[in-house]
């Protein structure tokens, strides 16, 4: 586990911005163990480009990229951690978004256009509520169901792939290429699997807080 667990925190959504030192399972999390965030904040402490990082999570399992625009059930949480970040007074602090999504859509065969207006939608609404903006970035990941089809999987992973700008937008990495040997159950990385991918997305972590 992390060399710097003292440096490393957990910002809750469920507790109005209340900051706690981070343990797992991280808060808002369904991750019980292991969860990549901690070895990838320990990664950026420890090659000293971070004194200190907050880990916030807004995720929950069993989502489509739709449910996080308009009327969608969890698009309220975009603005939510908006509220309680700035409640926390931490609005302030650079901010990376980490958008690691996609397994659903790919399991229902959603559409590359489908998927490619839901995500520019999030992408909109981060910067709405002022999370995304000038000093801040978000990262795009591409990520599926690894048991699925190509012709399920592809559509989502091209959407993933046509949404960075390359300016506030940054194209992450390729989350696919940890196959079933890194996951518990297909889906949810174990120990060693979250470490694998904390070492995957530290080099554009680097590369965005090196710039």
């Amino acid at each position: 586990m992390p060399t710097h667990g003292d440096k490393i925190f957990n910002l809750s959504i469920g507790h109005r911005g209340a900051l706690f030192v981070a343990k797992n399972p991280l808060l808002s999390s369904d991750i019980v163990f292991g969860h990549h965030g901690f070895f990838l904040a320990d990664s950026l402490i420890s090659a000293g480009l971070a004194t200190k990082v907050i880990l916030t999570n807004i995720i929950c399992g069993g989502n489509y990229f739709s449910d996080w625009v308009g009327a969608g059930e969890l698009a309220y949480r975009i603005g939510l951690a908006a509220r309680c970040i700035a409640n926390a007074g931490l609005s302030d602090l650079r901010t990376i978004i980490d958008h690691q999504g996609g397994e659903w859509d790919s399991d229902a065969g959603i559409t590359q256009t489908a998927a490619t207006n839901s995500l520019n939608a999030i992408i909109a609404e981060f910067k709405r509520v002022g999370l995304l903006r000038d000093g801040n970035n978000m990262v795009v990941h591409r990520n599926t169901r690894i048991t699925n089809a190509s012709g399920l999987r592809n559509p989502i992973r091209a959407a993933q792939a046509s949404v960075p700008d390359g300016n506030l937008v940054k194209a992450g990495v390729d989350v696919d290429t940890l196959g079933s040997s890194h996951r518990s159950d297909g889906t949810h990385f174990t120990v060693n699997g979250g470490a694998a991918l904390a070492a995957l997305k530290l080099p554009v972590y680097s590369a965005i807080l090196s710039a």
